[in-house]
């Protein structure tokens, strides 16, 4: 995403559709008061706004073993290339980079045809959640959101998102909107698990991230390891037994030490019942 294709015409005189956005980057930056770079750099600190150091460019460099300028981001301990940056600055770098660059190239088609630029833009991102911290994941719903002002005030843009992250929906109920947003789940169509359908699913607040875990978005049981859920589904057998054996009630909870923190809200239902056949913590 953040790789360079190259200006002007192949040896076949193809013609370049992307420049990538090295090559981009760095025109923008040494042309600014004819470039939309005042726009790329924006973008970026709104992608990251919160954050400790907002994302914002920095200065060129040459690296070794290459003769062109690579873009850089401005750091407290000094510019990174882009190339080195983390994989999850070089994915939302590239986001904010190629949704600018398709807004832009459209308005130029349409100077060049004489006609309106449209207003509406779709952007489908794949595993939004990729590379990206929890802190990060949190943000990243409301950043995309808010990103249209800053492109062009009468732009709407449509996100089509997929993501396995419960951290990305949970982020995403403050701006869930029921009149115009929608949630679809990909599952499969029955039991027998000989098709999959696209399912319109309602938008539930769930509100902690171990909620959306356990709702049928994700269809875990609990929201632990699985030796944790194993554990405590062995415990609650027990529990709904006659007469259990204290050695069965010492060998589960022995497991539970093993595989429950400290303060897993469990230990209040099973705690009282261990002690009861003799098992103390």
């Amino acid at each position: 995403m953040v790789g360079n294709q190259g200006g002007g015409q192949g040896k076949d005189g193809d013609r370049s559709l992307c420049n990538g956005l090295l090559w981009d980057w760095i025109h923008w930056q040494n042309t600014p008061r004819t470039s939309p770079f005042h726009l790329l750099t924006r973008l970026l600190r709104h992608l990251s706004h919160g954050f400790q150091e907002p994302l914002k460019p920095g200065d060129p460099v040459r690296i070794p073993g290459d003769s062109k300028q690579i873009p850089t981001l401005a750091h407290s301990y000094g510019d990174v290339p882009v190339v080195h940056a983390a994989a999850s600055v070089q994915r939302m770098t590239a986001m904010a980079y190629l949704i600018l660059w398709t807004y832009e190239e459209h308005k130029i088609a349409c100077q060049d045809a004489r006609r309106v630029p449209y207003k509406n833009m779709i952007v489908i991102i794949d595993e939004l959640e990729a590379h990206l911290h929890p802190k990060w994941q949190r943000a990243v719903i409301p950043a995309l959101l808010g990103m249209s002002p800053h492109l062009d005030p009468g732009l709407n843009i449509q996100f089509l998102i997929t993501t396995h992250s419960p951290l990305i929906l949970a982020a995403a109920e403050p701006v869930f909107d029921q009149a115009r947003d929608r949630l679809f789940h990909l599952d499969y169509e029955d039991q027998a698990r000989t098709a999959v359908v696209l399912k319109n699913a309602p938008f539930l607040q769930h509100g902690r991230v171990d909620n959306w875990f356990t709702s049928d978005i994700f269809g875990l049981g609990r929201a632990r390891s699985l030796e944790a859920e194993k554990a405590i589904e062995d415990a609650e057998a027990l529990q709904d037994k006659d007469a259990p054996d204290r050695a069965e009630v010492q060998a589960v909870h022995d497991r539970l030490v093993r595989h429950l923190g400290d303060h897993d809200t469990f230990w209040a239902v099973w705690t009282w019942f261990a002690e009861q056949h003799g098992v103390r913590r």
